[in-house]
């Protein structure tokens, strides 16, 4: 149920038809939003890298079991899972960026880095 939440309240942001006067997609997109959002993705890219690691030890470290604490992933993922679900999210996370009104964008971004 959570995820079908986020897919609607995404498909709504990116769905919206702006009336004559209304911001449009990626207005005022800066060099400066390039910067934060290539920040999200790095960060990103490595905890996806880890999570990965984790997987293939079957989530077995330093003498103790652990497990995912992504909701949308759920506690012991599949490698597959993992590599669908974080790009995904990596994809959705850029074009929510790119759908905020510029005063908003940054707040977004600095919440996910």
């Amino acid at each position: 149920m959570k995820k079908l939440s986020l897919v609607i309240i995404v498909l709504f942001i990116l769905c919206i038809q702006p009336s004559a006067d209304a911001y449009t997609f990626a207005e005022n997109w800066t060099q400066k939003d390039t910067a934060y959002q290539a920040a999200f993705i790095a960060i990103t890219t490595a905890d996806w890298m880890q999570t990965r690691w984790m997987a293939r030890q079957n989530w077995q470290w330093d003498g103790g079991c652990h497990k995912e604490l992504n909701p949308f992933l759920g506690s012991h993922p599949s490698i597959k899972k993992i590599d669908t679900l974080i790009p995904l999210g990596m994809v959705a996370h850029t074009l929510v960026s790119m759908a905020l009104p510029p005063n908003y964008r940054r707040i977004w971004q600095c919440v996910w880095i």
